[in-house]
C-alpha cells in the first residue's frame, strides 16, 4: 500500500478565505491529508479545528500531520451527513469557518486497490469510505435503464444507453471485474478521445453514485450555513460542473435578498441578506505547473454577515 501523500489544492487561498481568528473554531469536513487544516491552524496560535473524513487512511495521515497542534485538533471519521450531529455531540453550537474539498484525493487515485484509477488496474471499488457501496456492487444491482441514467446524468456520456448495455453484458459474462476491463469496454464503445481517456466520464459517474457525492453535498449545503457564526465562512472546492453548479446556485440563493411582492409599494431600506459571496478563486499558473490535477478546481466561499 503506497504512503498517503496528498498535495493540498488552493491551500493558502482557502486559509485566506477562512481568515482564522483568535479563539475561532473551524471545521474541515474533508480532511484528506490535513493540508487545509494545517494552514488554518498555522494562521492563529489560539484557534481550534475539528476534522472529519470518510476515509480511515486519510484520518490516520492527517492525525500524524496535525499532531504538533496538540489538543487544538479533534478528529473523527464522519461523512457530510454526520457532521452536524458530530458537532452537537462536541457541544459546538456555531463555528467560524467550514472547509469542504470535494472529489478524489491523489492517494486514492494512486492506490490501485482503491479502484479509482483508469491507469492503474484494480478492483471495481471506488469507495471513499467503508460506508459506501462499491462500483462492482452498484453494477450488479442497476438495470440497463438505471445505468443509462447514471452515465447520462452524472457523466454526461453519449451514447449512454449503448455504453450501459455493453457494460452490463460484459459484467454478466464475467469478463469485467477490474478497472482496466471497464476502461476497455468504455474505449470500445466510445472510441479514443483527444483530450482525455474515454473512460474518464463513465468512471466519474459511477464514483459519484457509489459514494452518493451529490447527495452528500446537498445535505452539507443544507446544514452548513446555519452552523456559521457571524463573520464565519463556508469554503468549498469543486472539481466538476455538477457539484460546482450546486454550490454556485445555493450560494447565489443564500446571498440574494428576497424581492418584495409584485405591485406592492416598497418603503425604507431594501431587505438585507444573511450571507455574501466572496470572490471565486482558481489555481494559479504556478500551482497548475506543480500539480496538473488542480486544473479543474474552483474555490467558492460564502460568509455570514448577520446573526443567525
Amino acid at each position: 500500500m503506497p504512503p498517503f501523500l496528498h498535495i493540498t489544492i488552493l491551500r493558502d487561498e482557502v486559509a485566506s478565505a477562512i481568515a482564522p481568528k483568535r479563539d475561532g473554531v473551524y471545521v474541515d469536513v474533508t480532511l484528506g491529508g490535513g493540508g487545509h487544516a494545517e494552514a488554518i491552524l498555522s494562521r492563529d496560535p489560539n484557534c481550534r479545528l475539528l476534522g472529519f473524513d470518510r476515509d480511515p487512511r486519510a484520518l490516520a495521515a492527517a492525525g500524524d500531520r496535525l499532531a504538533p497542534f496538540g489538543d487544538r485538533v479533534r478528529l473523527a471519521r464522519a461523512s457530510f451527513d454526520d457532521v452536524p450531529a458530530a458537532l452537537h455531540v462536541a457541544e459546538v453550537v456555531a463555528v467560524d469557518g467550514i472547509v469542504a474539498d470535494l472529489g478524489v484525493s491523489s492517494p486514492q487515485l494512486d492506490d490501485a486497490e482503491r479502484g479509482f484509477s483508469i491507469v492503474r488496474d484494480g478492483p471495481l471499488d471506488m469507495r471513499m469510505g467503508p460506508d459506501a457501496e462499491s462500483v462492482g456492487e452498484l453494477l450488479d444491482r442497476l438495470s440497463e435503464d438505471e445505468l443509462t441514467h447514471v452515465f447520462l446524468r452524472f457523466g454526461e456520456v453519449r451514447p449512454a444507453r449503448r455504453l450501459a448495455t455493453a457494460v452490463l453484458e460484459a459484467r454478466a459474462a464475467g469478463g469485467m471485474t477490474t478497472t482496466h476491463e471497464l476502461a476497455a469496454v468504455c474505449e470500445r464503445v466510445l472510441g479514443r478521445g483527444r483530450s482525455h481517456h474515454p473512460a474518464t466520464l463513465p468512471f466519474q459517474a459511477l464514483r459519484i453514485v457509489a459514494n452518493d457525492e451529490l447527495g452528500q453535498l446537498e445535505r452539507l449545503l443544507d446544514a452548513a450555513p446555519a452552523l456559521l457564526a457571524p463573520g464565519g465562512t463556508l469554503a468549498v472546492i469543486t472539481f466538476h460542473s455538477l457539484e460546482d453548479r450546486l454550490v454556485k446556485e445555493r450560494f447565489r440563493t443564500l446571498s440574494t435578498a428576497p424581492a418584495p411582492p409584485r405591485g406592492v409599494p416598497f418603503v425604507g431600506d431594501p431587505p438585507a441578506t444573511d450571507f455574501r459571496r466572496l470572490r471565486d478563486v482558481t489555481p494559479s499558473d504556478a500551482e497548475l505547473a506543480a500539480n496538473p490535477r488542480a486544473r479543474s478546481a474552483r474555490l467558492r466561499a460564502l460568509q455570514r454577515v448577520s446573526n443567525p
